[in-house]
């Protein structure tokens, strides 16, 4: 098997994983203490709850929407592939660069793609005409991930809101991917409200991130459209979420203090390591998640590996090539590491 994501270790050896843009700070203590409690432990004998309705009440007042619009599975990518099942796409449209997990689901329930192309020269950002393009194509589902992946980019809630219109006009379904939507500070916005008053609107969002659980796989989908959450239960197998990953979700969304310690950290050490990459000389390509886009040349991915340093090399995303990298934002003294084998890699090939 090909290995085509960050945090993909395995078969390697890794000191440094900047691959994987996950909370450099981990679980929260308290999600920790829960799953090491023997107690709990014991109860993991038994079947999770297939429906996981006290995770879906916990996040529902988290959100202030009802138990009833959402859904969980294992991770985000699990519920993107129920989509597209339940939806059964002839045709997609998609703004690349983008999460590939959208184009291999969207194939492998028998879809076509219409890739909308964003420019370099905008930063990859989604522009106005992307709405004239999506009318033009006439799709049956629609993928846009803001912050996107893997640039960190926001599209315009203007633009978002005329998709939304259009999709409730036209019958297809807009999903918006907001699943590194907590690491914004600046141009913070969510689709979410639209999505509760429109059911051709579906908001992604998953606990991986911002709580540091990516093995865990948790992710939700926040939808008003009743018909499409039962047929999304239905594309897949039954108890989806394990009874750690419920129990760790419900717990983690006590933890309002440990995400913004999380948000502000990486917001000003993000802003520090775009100074520290264009200071190397690396084209760097500034966002409001918790990576970092830059572009450098083929085999710094080789480079780093050989001093046993896992970077993101982006040649799989449509529109990228292998001068194209992706790092997370990791703790200061990662980072400061990072740093100083950049500049003694770019040294060598002087």
């Amino acid at each position: 098997m090909k290995y085509n994501h960050g945090g993909e270790k395995y078969d390697k050896h890794i000191e440094l994983d900047f691959s994987a843009n996950v909370n450099p700070f981990g679980m929260p203590p308290e999600v920790v203490d829960v799953l090491s409690d023997r107690k709990n432990i014991n109860g993991f004998v038994d079947y999770p709850d297939s429906s996981c309705l006290a995770l879906r009440q916990a996040i529902a007042e988290n959100k202030g929407i009802s138990e009833e619009n959402v859904f969980c599975g294992n991770g985000a990518s699990d519920i993107i592939y129920r989509l597209c099942f339940a939806v059964k796409p002839k045709k997609a449209v998609l703004a690349a660069p983008c999460f590939s997990e959208y184009e291999k689901s969207v194939r492998a329930s028998g879809g076509e793609i219409s890739f909308y192309d964003t420019s370099e020269e905008n930063n990859f950002c989604i522009q106005s005409d992307f709405v004239s393009f999506v009318e033009k194509e006439k799709p049956d589902i629609v993928f846009i991930c803001s912050p996107s992946n893997p640039v960190g980019v926001m599209t315009e809630e203007t633009i978002l809101e005329k998709i939304a219109e259009l999709a409730e006009k036209d019958g297809f379904i807009f999903v918006v991917d907001e699943c590194f939507g907590e690491f914004v500070i600046d141009e913070k916005h969510s689709m979410l409200e639209t999505a509760m008053k429109n059911k051709n609107v579906i908001v992604l969002d998953a606990f991986t991130k911002i709580y540091g659980m990516a093995g865990l796989r948790l992710g939700m989908m926040y939808s008003s459209n009743d018909w499409l959450i039962e047929k999304c239960s239905e594309c897949g197998g039954c108890w989806n979420v394990s009874a750690p990953a419920q129990l760790a979700g419900a717990t983690a969304l006590k933890c309002r203090k440990y995400v913004e310690k999380t948000v502000e950290y990486i917001h000003n050490e993000r802003k520090e390591l775009v100074r520290r990459l264009s200071e190397i000389g690396f084209k760097v390509y500034d966002g409001y998640a918790n990576y970092i886009l830059f572009r450098a040349y083929d085999g710094l991915y080789e480079d780093m590996l050989k001093r046993n340093v896992l970077i993101r090399q982006c040649g799989n995303y449509r529109m990228l090539g292998n001068e194209y990298y992706r790092i997370a934002v990791r703790t200061k003294a990662e980072n400061d590491r990072l740093i100083e084998i950049f500049k003694e890699v770019i040294k060598e090939k002087m």
